[in-house]
């Protein structure tokens, strides 16, 4: 894959992947839960202004408008809170082996909601090789943080997020394909900051001048690459490309936090995580090349 489908591809993996890492390293300047919250609320700072601007393209029946803070809820707010509160008990690593399964959660849950979406054999296939490599991880106990103990809750908050992620896209595919793209962003990002504040209130301290400039560059870095960065490029390969392209990033997540999280944090790489990480790539490449 060359030129600018391999540019974006590798733009959108890098940023996904280096958000994941330095979400980790964000924890000596703040708790995991104020993290997630500030990271919200922040996100829906930089939003507003965008759907402020595209205010004429808001859906103007009750369903969709009702649907968007749903969304902003399901899609947005419960996979960052997940994804950063799975990062105490597992490493970068594994937290993208896990989303690297979110095409197969995602083609299973639109076969029993959306016309058209028949679960083929080989999508059958493609989920029983993937799953295999999912129970493999999780037999093995491996949270990639050395001699960590295996805590559930770090699979748990993983599990969750991707999931409520998996739900939010069949949700969009429904219902949600002929809002203005900025405005589904944005205004999900602007739902999810009730939520986050509440979330951040009962669990955390958002306490922001006690917050370093180190601390603010992690935050900033992680909302420029997960909100923004990948999000457009992932959208340009999906439009440009088609949606097969704008899922070949996910592949390479897990190689990008492997290396900065070895280097950065010190994350280990077990035999259990790179076999498990083989079937699930395994299973979610089938998976893709059948619905594709």
């Amino acid at each position: 894959m060359r030129g600018p489908a391999g540019a974006l591809t590798l733009i959108a993996a890098l940023a996904l992947g280096s958000a994941v890492v330095v979400t980790r390293l964000g924890f000596a300047a703040l708790s995991p839960e104020a993290f997630a919250a500030l990271r919200l609320l922040l996100a829906a700072a930089f939003f507003a202004p965008v759907v402020w601007a595209r205010r004429a393209h808001l859906p103007r029946d009750r369903q969709r408008q009702l649907l968007l803070i749903a969304l902003g809820v399901l899609n947005t707010a419960a996979p960052v809170i997940g994804v950063t509160l799975s990062l105490v008990f597992i490493s970068s690593s594994v937290l993208s082996l896990i989303f690297t399964l979110m095409p197969v959660a995602t083609g299973v849950i639109a076969h029993f909601t959306l016309q058209h979406e028949p679960l083929t054999r080989t999508k059958l296939l493609g989920l029983g090789v993937a799953a295999a490599g999912t129970g493999l991880l999780l037999l093995s106990g491996d949270t990639g943080l050395g001699e960590e103990p295996a805590d559930w809750r770090g699979y748990a908050f993983g599990f969750g997020g991707m999931l409520a992620a998996s739900l939010g896209a069949v949700i969009m595919r429904r219902y949600m394909q002929t809002v203005d793209t900025w405005v589904l962003a944005g205004g999900q990002h602007l739902a999810a900051a009730l939520p986050a504040f509440a979330f951040g209130l009962a669990f955390g301290e958002l306490n922001l001048h006690t917050l370093s400039a180190l601390g603010w560059l992690q935050l900033l870095y992680v909302i420029a690459m997960n909100s923004v960065v990948s999000f457009i490029a992932i959208l340009v390969l999906n439009q440009r490309f088609g949606a097969t392209f704008s899922t070949i990033p996910s592949y390479l997540v897990p190689l990008v936090t492997a290396v900065l999280g070895a280097w950065l944090l010190g994350e280990v790489i077990t035999v259990p995580m790179v076999l498990g990480g083989a079937l699930i790539i395994a299973g979610v490449v089938m998976f893709n090349r059948a619905a594709a």
